[in-house]
């Protein structure tokens, strides 16, 4: 191996921030329709300022790709998506700023769920470790509880968007 190379990638990484943040929320909503709320096209419904392009597929299986328009063109890969195991998972990257990973695990509880939200982000370079280290916390639960309630906000359009799948 090039020993400047990996220099150069031990200062990198000795430079660049990485934060996971954790948090629950409860949504009214049985395992596998919860599931589909947390999509490209299901986030649509409820989170202010979401404008995914599909770029392949439809977002509901590995390997979907898109991108959030009204962010920068952040770009979003399924890296899973399991509605009977209630798993769902994305790498999220915004361009010369970050790249996550986001982890999505929804048990049932009926006719509602719980649904375990994970982002660990990394600066993709020093001068990016200010907008990660934004995600305090306190910010993460605060953005956690707001979809919370937007989710349920948005309850009449979720399950008309639910019938018609």
């Amino acid at each position: 191996m090039n020993t400047k190379s990996t220099t150069t990638a031990q200062i990198l990484l000795e430079q660049t921030l990485t934060v996971s943040r954790t948090h629950k929320i409860i949504v009214d909503f049985p395992l596998h329709q919860a599931a589909r709320l947390f999509t490209a096209q299901g986030e649509v419904l409820w989170t202010p300022n979401w404008l995914p392009i599909l770029i392949k597929g439809d977002g509901f299986h590995t390997g979907d790709t898109f991108l959030n328009a009204s962010d920068n063109n952040t770009i979003f890969v399924v890296t899973d998506y399991n509605e009977q195991n209630g798993h769902i998972g994305y790498v999220r990257v915004a361009e010369g700023v970050s790249v996550a990973t986001i982890d999505i695990n929804i048990d049932s509880k009926g006719e509602s769920s719980s649904v375990e939200i994970t982002y660990t982000m990394t600066a993709l370079n020093k001068e990016a470790n200010d907008s990660v280290a934004k995600l305090t916390d306190d910010a993460f639960k605060q953005e956690m509880l707001n979809w919370e309630m937007w989710i349920h906000s948005a309850d009449t359009e979720i399950k008309a968007w639910l019938e018609t799948m």
